[in-house]
């Protein structure tokens, strides 16, 4: 048995020589040699790396926003876009809506203070009361035509007695209320034309005064008895149609007694307005001083002039206050009886008067 040797790991038969043979490179070993010699140090191959630069950019582009996100980061930049447009256009509507309720409210003042100033006008004040004064003066003659409406019939039913009918006098007899209102209608006429001039019946026409206000009172109560008088000639006398036949003509004498009266007052305010300085505007025009060189007072009527001493001594006692009106020295100087225009003729002439003016007269 032959003897074997250890070469190179193996066990050979020991009488066989070890010869080395020539190695041819089989194809491709060279690019393997390449390979092998560009395999790093750490002993990552090629392909390693080229699956983690994969992983890289694999995550880089997961780590980057999608479309989707994208497009929602778009929208949410416009709606606060759009928001910040609607914030400033809501910040100008109310700017805008702020600015013309102030300029609203700077017409309304503006409006009020000019129609204020009209209203306090003296002549626009006058005017109203004038039309408030003829609205009254209507009021007062409808009632009063109605009451002699009212009356006629009974009257010619009274004046014509048992006269046939349409027999002269049955016919002359329908005449007799219009005669009568006729004569009322004329004289309240006359004393509310006189009233509405401040020139009234007062205390200074003495008896006329009088006797026109009982031919008044006279002519309406004489149609009132005859409107009444056929009431009894029936043969059952029904008070009801007695009192109704007093109680309309009562009324249209209540109205002729008071359309003057009503008038008067009118008349006085009127007057009032521009004779009593509180009621008008106080401006440096109305406040003036007592005018030294207005009329002389030699130049005025005796009675006016009297008048006015009476009424200068009343203010320097504190009688009568400082720019009296007409009214007020009618009522305080005058006692209310005389002729009224005398107090407001003087009523003008103690303007801006002062106590102390007498005391340097004196």
């Amino acid at each position: 048995m032959s003897e074997f040797v250890r070469r190179g790991g193996l066990l050979v038969p020991a009488d066989v020589e070890t010869t080395v043979a020539e190695t041819t490179p089989a194809p491709g070993s060279a690019e393997v040699d390449e390979c092998a010699q560009e395999r790093p140090a750490d002993g990552y191959t090629g392909r390693v790396q080229e699956l983690e630069a994969a992983a890289a950019e694999a995550e880089r582009v997961r780590t980057l926003p999608t479309q989707r996100v994208l497009d929602r980061h778009q929208e949410l930049a416009e709606e606060e876009m759009l928001a910040d447009l609607d914030t400033a256009a809501h910040a100008r509507r109310l700017q805008g809506k702020g600015a013309r309720e102030q300029a609203e409210l700077e017409a309304a003042a503006t409006s009020a203070a000019g129609r204020r100033k009209v209203e306090t006008n003296v002549d626009v004040r006058a005017l109203q009361l004038t039309q408030r004064r003829r609205r009254w003066t209507l009021i007062g003659w409808a009632v009063l035509a109605l009451s002699m409406m009212f009356t006629c019939v009974n009257v010619q039913h009274f004046a014509a007695g048992t006269a046939p009918a349409w027999s002269p006098q049955w016919l002359v007899a329908w005449g007799v209320d219009p005669l009568l209102s006729a004569l009322v209608i004329g004289l309240l006429l006359a004393r509310g034309d006189l009233a509405a001039f401040g020139s009234g019946m007062g205390q200074s026409t003495g008896r006329a005064k009088w006797v026109v206000l009982g031919i008044e009172i006279g002519a309406l109560l004489a149609a009132l008895l005859m409107n009444v008088a056929p009431e009894f000639d029936a043969p059952h006398v029904r008070w009801q149609d007695v009192a109704l036949h007093i109680v309309v003509p009562l009324a249209g004498v209540a109205a002729a007694v008071v359309l003057p009266i009503v008038q008067g007052f009118y008349a006085e305010a009127i007057t009032g307005l521009y004779t009593d300085p509180s009621a008008r505007p106080q401006s440096t025009i109305n406040l003036r001083k007592h005018a030294e060189d207005g009329p002389a007072e030699a130049e005025l009527p005796e009675d006016v002039r009297t008048l006015l001493d009476a009424t200068k001594q009343a203010v320097a006692a504190g009688e009568l206050g400082t720019d009296p009106t007409g009214y007020a020295i009618y009522r305080h100087v005058m006692n209310g009886r005389g002729d009224r225009g005398r107090a407001y003729r003087v009523a003008p002439l103690v303007q801006g008067f002062r106590p102390r003016q007498v005391n340097g007269a004196a």
